[in-house]
């Protein structure tokens, strides 16, 4: 008797993980950088509604939905709609790419997540960056973007505006690891007998490269099941550009590449130290981007003669950006505006 109920409770156990197993989804995260970045999603929408001096609709175009306290500080005024309308016939279409990038990537998702992956964590920094920006609510715009996502995949796609990481501080202003590390924690916490895969795009290389860098070396805070993907995008580029993969543990084991022409790596296990190592050698302009040596960090331009003497940080994208930091915020502004800032 005892022998019979020990060989039943081993076939329950198999048979309770094989059913566990099988109602394992697949769900895909998009955390977005909004400035810059996902806010040139919406930009059709704007002009269409500046050009038609449609008020309502430019509010909706904005985020802003039958939202009675927009003023005019909101709306984008001649210059920057101009910058749009440039922006768009560069795209040749009137879809931006990132959204392609995120409508491809549903292929093998059985659910859709949309995230903030802004600095602009809570509504008060939302509002103050619509209104430095004239480029609308990051909250408002991307609710709008899961719906218009559920239905033109038709899967289950829903926006996780409560996922916030609020009082960040200046000192997280050119790095987001702690962001996704957070969206990560919550995520798994929901799903956690799901595979998860989180898409992170942003604009600008220093945030990349920070991010990269924080994320490998805090990448035993990433749960096993979740494999972020960094991707960087501006309106100049006709796809987001891959930049890099972080798992949990040493090695990246599952290296994602999905922009035509790209290396494909499945199935191999390439090191964190390669896949970095690589892209110095390459000569991208990838300054600040540290390498795992041994147990110490060091830098690429350290790692080789061609890159300057050891420990110096004397490129000239390097200067640039201590330049523009020392100009002031209405000229960061306006440079990002007319795309003269350093990137």
């Amino acid at each position: 008797m005892r022998k019979n109920m020990t060989s039943f409770l081993k076939i329950a156990f198999c048979l309770s993980v094989l059913f566990s197993s099988a109602q394992a989804k697949n769900i895909y995260v998009f955390a977005s950088d909004y400035d810059g970045c996902g806010d040139t999603m919406f930009y059709p929408e704007i002009v269409k509604a500046m050009e038609d001096n449609d008020i309502a609709g430019l509010q909706d175009a904005l985020g802003f939905s039958g939202g009675s306290s927009v003023d005019t500080n909101f709306y984008p005024d001649e210059a920057i709609i101009d910058f749009m309308s440039e922006v768009i016939k560069h795209w040749n279409d009137a879809e931006s790419p990132v959204l392609a990038h995120m409508k491809h990537q549903e292929l093998v998702a059985d659910e859709l997540i949309l995230t903030v992956g802004s600095a602009r964590q809570d509504n008060n920094h939302d509002l103050i960056g619509a209104r430095q920006n004239k480029n609308g609510s990051c909250f408002g715009n991307y609710q709008k973007l899961a719906k218009q996502l559920a239905v033109q995949t038709s899967k289950k796609c829903v926006f996780r505006g409560d996922i916030l990481r609020s009082n960040r501080g200046s000192e997280r202003e050119s790095d987001k690891a702690d962001i996704l590390l957070y969206q990560a924690y919550v995520l798994n916490k929901e799903y956690q007998h799901d595979e998860i895969t989180l898409f992170f795009y942003d604009d600008r290389r220093d945030i990349l490269e920070n991010t990269m860098e924080t994320l490998r070396y805090h990448r035993h805070k990433i749960p096993q099941n979740i494999t972020i993907h960094l991707y960087r995008y501006d309106h100049r580029f006709k796809e987001p550009q891959f930049w890099a993969t972080r798992v949990h543990g040493e090695k990246i084991e599952r290296p994602f590449f999905t922009s035509p022409g790209s290396v494909s790596l499945a199935g191999s296990q390439a090191s964190t130290v390669d896949l970095e190592q690589l892209i110095c050698n390459e000569e991208l302009e990838h300054d600040n981007v540290l390498v795992d040596v041994g147990n110490s960090p060091k830098r690429c331009n350290e790692t080789s003669s061609n890159h300057g003497s050891p420990g110096k940080e004397n490129s000239p994208q390097k200067r640039k950006r201590e330049e523009s930091e020392q100009d002031s915020p209405q000229n960061r502004r306006l440079r990002r505006m007319l795309c003269l800032r350093d990137i």
